[in-house]
């Protein structure tokens, strides 16, 4: 059966699958990544503290955690559908605490950067042949190569690649480390609004890129600094006074665009989100999830399907409860197993594009949904 694979932000829609017994046994045309969670069998059997146990005592422990927290963090929203993103949203204004989108809770993000100077953005459905196709500071990882050469380059003619490397022959390449972006993309900027004369170095590429009328800026994760990704938003908006230029996000498997847009809906924040007593209250540089685990202004943390917790955290973390809601099930003081939606349940999806799509179940599970597991923990 063909189906769209839920694993990452691309939402590649033609993924081939052979199901038996309600299992997945074999899968086509996936990248690496999707072909190891569909075929990824996850443990049913909730456990608390490492021993096997079942979900109603898994629950009530969970509850007694909560019920004790005074300072919770809810993150780590990986695959979770739109659906378990509201659950999780009225937890935490429940319970109080910090919500934010990973367990290491960036500092800055595309949608923030939007909401500060503007967003040029589109769907992959308006992009075309005459379009100049940009992959800036691209990290080229498996689901990004697969995304390139299965949706990109069949839909482009020229490409650039500005970053640290190429693992292609682009018809532009740039190479700039990391430590440069910044300075790169303020000199394109001064090159294009007629500030600065002297980047010799960047004058052909600025010329290259004014010399289309259309054009996608892919932003990769080598843009890690908020000025950084707040820049290049800027340059794709200065561009549109000499054509018309666009900004996307490359797939991410953490799901981010999705997280974003529902909590952004929901609080008017992407991210880094503090509930206290109904009210909601942002700022990315004190309550961002790694900061505040790092000044130990946590006391329990709830995790949607972690899958490993990053090695600058593990040591601040120490003592720290830990609930996880799916994910591996060697994480977490309690491991509850739950459904992945696009393939044991059904939940809506976002594509990196912020296009949303509500994907059906694709095999029955005994395993509840996130969405119903934190409203377990809400009512109790």
């Amino acid at each position: 059966m063909r189906v769209t694979c839920p694993f990452c932000s691309a939402l590649c829609p033609d993924v081939e699958l052979e199901i038996q017994e309600q299992k997945v046994i074999e899968v086509l045309k996936a990248c690496s990544r999707g072909e190891r969670e569909f075929l990824r069998a996850g443990s049913e059997n909730p456990a608390v503290r490492g021993k096997g146990t079942n979900y109603s005592d898994a629950l009530q422990e969970a509850r007694n955690l909560l019920q004790g927290s005074q300072k919770p963090l809810f993150c780590n929203l990986r695959g979770s559908s739109s659906e378990t993103l509201k659950a999780l949203f009225h937890l935490a204004r429940a319970r109080g605490g910090i919500l934010t989108c990973g367990l290491e809770g960036g500092l800055f993000s595309g949608t923030r950067a939007g909401q500060n100077v503007g967003l040029s953005s589109c769907t992959l459905g308006e992009l075309g042949e005459d379009f100049l196709l940009v992959l800036w500071g691209w990290e080229f990882t498996p689901y990004e190569k697969h995304f390139f050469k299965e949706v990109l380059q069949k839909k482009f003619r020229e490409i650039m690649v500005i970053g640290s490397g190429c693992p292609f022959s682009a018809g532009e390449f740039l190479p700039v480390e990391p430590t440069d972006q910044l300075q790169v993309l303020t000199g394109l900027q001064a090159l294009l609004l007629g500030k600065e004369k002297q980047q010799k170095r960047l004058q052909p590429l600025i010329q290259a890129i004014m010399g289309y009328e259309k054009g996608i800026f892919f932003l990769g994760r080598e843009l890690k600094d908020c000025m950084e990704v707040q820049k290049l938003h800027s340059l794709v908006q200065d561009l549109n006074c000499w054509g018309r230029f666009h900004i996307l996000p490359v797939p991410s498997p953490d799901m981010e665009q999705g997280a974003e847009n529902t909590l952004t809906a929901l609080t008017g924040f992407p991210f880094a989100i503090y509930l206290h007593r109904g009210e909601v209250f942002f700022n990315p540089g004190e309550y961002s999830g790694k900061k505040a685990i790092m000044n130990g202004d946590v006391d329990l943390v709830l995790a949607c399907g972690l899958e490993e917790i990053p090695a600058i955290l593990r040591q601040a973390m120490g003592e720290i409860p830990l609930i996880n809601l799916g994910g591996d099930q060697d994480l977490g003081d309690i491991f509850l197993p739950a459904a992945r939606p696009g393939l044991e349940e059904s939940g809506t999806l976002y594509r990196l594009d912020g296009v949303s799509f509500y994907l059906e179940k694709i095999i029955t599970s005994s395993m509840p949904g996130r969405g119903s597991l934190l409203r377990a923990l809400q009512e109790g």
